[in-house]
């Protein structure tokens, strides 16, 4: 069963792709193999699967499954938010590794992509420039900076609000990408199929 926390603030992370390394030997008895995981930290809900790479005893391995297939699975369970994704091995858990997981534009964090988010990101935007704010921070968490950011190049493997440009590009890409969900609804397609989230998102970002 995948544990799941709402997050409200998240610890500030670099701007080039990020990684976490989960460690088990403190608890990992003598003569026992010891189990890592290397994996991304920041994942758009409909991307195709998780950036891990697992180790034993120093050695990546194949042999391993998730207790969530992919992040699509974990936000469909309980929405967008922070997961702690066990590795099993043998149907045993060995390690485990927190991700954050939310939609692609979804600044507002409900679990859906509308204007309500490109407005969001528009007040963000207005803040951060604001002359009377001399530190640039903006009105959005670190999560709902990654959600909105839909423009940025590095996509789902940056989590740096430092240096984020968040912007009335993003809030128009949001937008515009809202029509086009929509209109995919109208046509009877599966709008809550990754597959075509991500053909959507493609679409809009060309």
């Amino acid at each position: 069963e995948v544990e799941v926390t709402t997050l409200v603030e998240v610890t500030t992370i670099i701007e080039v792709t990020s990684y976490v390394t989960e460690d088990t030997s403190e608890t990992t008895p003598s003569g026992e193999v010891k189990y890592e995981v290397d994996g991304r930290e920041f994942y758009w809900a409909h991307e195709a699967a998780f950036d891990f790479v697992v180790y034993a005893d120093g050695v990546a391995i194949d042999g391993y499954t998730l207790d969530a297939a992919t992040p699509w699975d974990a936000f469909k369970a309980n929405g967008g938010g922070t997961y702690k994704i066990n590795i099993l091995v043998d149907d045993e858990v060995v390690a485990s590794i927190n991700v954050n997981i939310v939609l692609k534009g979804d600044a507002s964090l409900d679990n859906k992509v509308n204007g309500l988010d490109a407005s969001g990101v528009l007040k963000n935007y207005n803040k951060a420039i604001d002359p009377k704010n001399p530190d640039g921070t903006g009105t959005l968490s670190e999560l709902a900076m990654f959600a909105g950011d839909v423009i940025g190049t590095t996509s789902g493997t940056d989590s740096n609000r430092q240096g984020r440009d968040i912007n009335g590009l993003d809030a128009a890409k949001i937008l515009q990408y809202y029509n086009l969900l929509m209109k995919y609804d109208r046509d009877g397609k599966n709008t809550e199929d990754p597959a075509v989230i991500s053909e959507i998102w493609a679409t809009v970002l060309k």
